[in-house]
């Protein structure tokens, strides 16, 4: 059985013969800038090294020309010290863009999470082992997140947003 679970980090868990769950965590990024997108597995922990790490490998190459701005949930290593610190050798090339906690709903990357979860299920997506659950991750990733994808996701946000403002915040609760 496979299962997608949409919480502060990603991961997409298998359930083996014996009930025990096995967890492939992944990382991903979507950027308005040039429609690119990312996703990478997260070996060991995910703390603020490998955190580091990801940025410094996806993120960083992303602002050689140009300052961008990061907009990440609440998971707390994002908001870590030696996250920030990090964030604030780098404020050149990137700054960061806080969004209220209950705005999740907002978030084009939850957006993208959703229809990845939606068609698993459609498709009745089955893995039998960790190395074929990160297959079916990395192929259902390449059909879901294209390029009209990603600029639909951000175009939809001043949409969003005028509804938050239009029901006065109720629309989005986490």
């Amino acid at each position: 059985m496979l299962q997608l679970r949409r919480e502060r980090k990603h991961s997409i868990e298998f359930w083996t013969e014996k009930e025990e769950a096995n967890t492939v965590l992944v990382w991903c990024m979507i950027s308005s800038f040039a429609q690119k997108s990312a996703l990478c597995r997260v070996n060991g922990k995910f703390d603020s090294n490998n955190y580091k790490n990801i940025l410094r490998q996806y993120v960083l190459p992303l602002s050689l020309n140009e300052r961008i701005g990061l907009v990440f949930d609440w998971y707390p290593v994002h908001r870590s010290q030696s996250v920030n610190e990090f964030l604030a050798e780098h404020k050149r090339n990137i700054f960061v863009v806080d969004l209220p906690k209950s705005f999740g709903d907002i978030m084009p990357l939850e957006q993208l999470w959703l229809e990845i979860s939606i068609k698993f299920t459609e498709e009745n997506v089955k893995a039998s082992s960790m190395c074929g659950l990160k297959r079916e991750i990395t192929s259902m990733w390449s059909k879901v997140c294209t390029d009209e994808f990603i600029k639909q996701l951000f175009e939809e946000i001043p949409v969003k947003l005028q509804q938050v403002v239009t029901n006065r915040g109720s629309q989005y609760v986490d």
